[in-house]
């Protein structure tokens, strides 16, 4: 982490303090503001903003957009760090580590697509492997459950949501229920003392 964060200090002063600032400024609310009521980012970032638009009626000053932006962007990062913060209080399951920041960066990115979800290939098979352990009803509908809501990535098509602007929104952020609901499990792997040892490679092949 403290490599990534140097690196990452490195090229903003290589490349000017100020272009990241105009970036930030303006270029993220031109690409991203125009997704806000399309329903295809299903980043917390984009809910949040979705909501403030939603609470000025979509009528919004070019100063408030961007107000909204920094809030959302802001819980999205506190999301990351939040996940972060769990993974240092919690060094003994590695494998559970990774796949919670794994759901915790899907959810405070700034934005996210559909196709953003080739990276739950290897958490959820994580979850699948340690669910089969001790296999019960209520952990296969759970599985089935989340994984349906990350899959329903198509914008719903609808009269009545098209006329409650609120129940869209919320309606169209399924997946980020499901990216949420996962990283709880993750998160709870990492609190309940488990019996299941995470696989780690004995260097026999």
């Amino acid at each position: 982490m403290a490599g990534a964060i140097g690196f990452a200090l490195a090229i903003v002063v290589l490349t000017g303090p100020g272009l990241w600032r105009d970036f930030v400024q303006y270029a993220l609310p031109m690409d991203t503001g125009g997704a806000i009521g399309r329903t295809f980012h299903f980043s917390l970032a984009a809910l949040v903003t979705n909501l403030g638009y939603w609470h000025h009626d979509f009528n919004l000053t070019p100063e408030t957009e961007r107000w909204w932006w920094r809030l959302g962007i802001g819980v999205g990062l506190a999301v990351i760090v939040g996940g972060y913060g769990i993974c240092l209080m919690t060094a003994r399951d590695l494998e559970a580590q990774f796949c919670l920041l794994c759901f915790a960066m899907l959810i405070g990115t700034v934005t996210v697509e559909g196709h953003y979800f080739m990276f739950l290939v290897f958490p959820l098979t994580v979850m699948a492997a340690r669910m089969a352990a001790k296999l019960t009803p209520g952990k296969i509908a759970c599985l089935i459950l989340l994984v349906v809501a990350v899959n329903c990535v198509d914008p719903p098509e609808s009269v009545f949501l098209s006329r409650h602007l609120l129940l869209h929104i919320l309606v169209s952020d399924i997946p980020l229920y499901g990216l949420i609901g996962l990283a709880v499990y993750f998160g709870r792997e990492l609190w309940i003392p488990q019996t299941l040892t995470p696989c780690v490679p004995d260097g026999r092949g």
